[in-house]
């Protein structure tokens, strides 16, 4: 898949959607991570994140992980 240089998670699932829509899905998830990825490029009124959304954050994150390297294995 080509795809841009870019950090927005809801533009990269597009481009996923047209090779596996089920594996798009299951990733939905990871637009929660935009704002960690995305939004501290441009810091002018972000609040730092919590401990709680940290941790979820890299909960997210590990289980989003493990689904792509699932898929690349070929193990889906």
């Amino acid at each position: 898949i080509e795809f841009p240089k870019t950090h927005d998670l809801k533009e990269l699932l597009v481009l996923i959607s047209n090779y596996n829509n089920q594996l798009c899905k299951s990733l939905q998830a990871s637009v929660a991570l935009n704002i960690f990825g995305v939004t501290p490029r441009y810091p002018d009124d972000i609040p730092e994140p919590t401990l709680d959304e940290v941790k979820n954050a890299y909960k997210i994150a590990s289980e989003i992980r493990e689904k792509i390297i699932l898929e690349i294995k070929g193990k889906n």
